[in-house]
């Protein structure tokens, strides 16, 4: 066996919910709330649609609820199904790291499959999720299993999503072998998601992953065996979380809007310049955002500049470091809930006593004996 693989095989059997400050539980408890609330406001957009419509189509012997519509259907579908909702907006985390970036929440929906067919609490998604992100943003900063491919999120989120799934499932050491080898060889990436005219498939890729990783886990827990991988030199894993060093679920940060990462600091500081403006007939023909040493010496921080010319010649100025969700600049409960109870109210139509039940929840993950009761909240009433 790869010995990157036995490392993370070892790291996965071994975490415990115990083993996580409660730091990484508030912030895991952070960014599943902020993933949720994507996934409730992509509830109208056409791939949920689809995505919901062709889940209610499948059934198992180990159900998993779908959100929005409540259907029960496979794990594997629903770790689709509820990930492309999630991912829809392009509205959620962003992690960037030595070689590599992606969205990590994109491990919730399988987190979410995985616990509930477990049955299973808000401790064990908890756990799951924070796995998810050592897994996939571990693979971010080694820079994938080879040079030709390096990091890349669809095989970054496949891995990640089977190292939760089959820890979550109760896979033994053989078996997660099986599994994680069986997800790198279906999930080799085209590279085509983001190129020519944008379809569905761009933020449905990973997705995909992420309904491998739970499908392959499933099938390695009945003996289906995978083919060997050998991570290339010089791939390392660096140190995972725990035993004093930081998790990789920290330095993950959210949107406040649903734009770009890295433009996220650039609006930020043009609202700032706004009140300045007594009449927008004022500026004048251009609003530039400069970029320069500056900017590209602490790449990837996210810091901008933006300049707004006046036509008495006059210019203003904004400097953004760090844009609120960032995570050296944490949204609080009260911002987390402006950005939440929009996309749950008005797009998922769930009523307002819902939404304060479905927060209420969600704050206190940790408490929830059936993550099943969490996954309900978001189902809105019949009418």
């Amino acid at each position: 066996m790869d010995q990157r693989i036995e490392k993370m095989i070892t790291y996965a059997q071994g975490l415990t919910y115990e083993d996580l400050p409660p730091e990484v539980v508030g912030r895991a408890k952070h960014l599943i709330l902020d993933t949720i609330g994507c996934a409730l406001g992509a509830a109208p957009g056409a791939p949920g649609r689809i995505v919901r419509a062709a889940a209610a189509k499948v059934t198992s012997a180990t159900p998993a609820t779908v959100m929005v519509s409540g259907s029960k259907t496979s794990p594997d579908m629903a770790a689709f199904a509820n990930g492309v909702m999630a991912r829809y907006l392009d509205w959620n985390d962003g992690y960037f790291g030595a070689h590599g970036g992606g969205h990590p929440s994109d491990m919730l929906a399988p987190t979410l499959a995985a616990v509930e067919t477990t049955h299973g609490g808000g401790k064990e998604a908890i756990l799951g999720f924070v796995l998810g992100y050592e897994a996939q943003c571990g693979m971010a900063d080694a820079g994938g299993m080879d040079a030709k491919i390096g990091s890349n999120q669809t095989l970054d989120g496949a891995v990640g999503a089977v190292v939760l799934a089959s820890r979550t499932l109760g896979l033994d050491k053989e078996q997660m072998r099986h599994a994680i080898n069986l997800a790198m060889a279906a999930c080799r990436p085209m590279g085509r998601q983001s190129r020519g005219q944008l379809s569905h498939w761009k933020e449905a890729h990973v997705p995909n992953s992420s309904r491998n990783g739970v499908f392959f886990a499933m099938m390695a827990a009945e003996g289906l065996t995978g083919p060997e991988f050998d991570f290339e030199e010089p791939t390392q894993w660096l140190p995972f979380g725990g035993d004093g060093r930081s998790f990789r679920i920290m330095e993950s940060g959210v949107k406040r809007f649903p734009a770009g990462y890295f433009s996220q600091s650039a609006i930020e500081a043009m609202q700032e310049l706004r009140p300045k403006v007594r009449n927008l007939a004022d500026i004048k023909d251009k609003i530039k955002i400069r970029i320069g040493e500056e900017n590209i010496s602490v790449w990837p921080e996210p810091l901008n500049n933006v300049d707004m010319e006046m036509n008495s010649g006059e210019v203003l100025n904004a400097r953004v470091s760090y844009h609120l969700g960032h995570f050296k600049r944490l949204m609080s409960d009260a911002d987390q809930e402006r950005k939440f109870r929009p996309m749950a109210e008005e797009y998922a139509k769930l009523p307002k006593a819902q939404v304060d039940r479905l927060l209420d929840r969600l704050r206190h993950l940790e408490q929830v004996r059936d993550i099943g009761e969490v996954l309900a909240l978001t189902v809105p009433p019949k009418r």
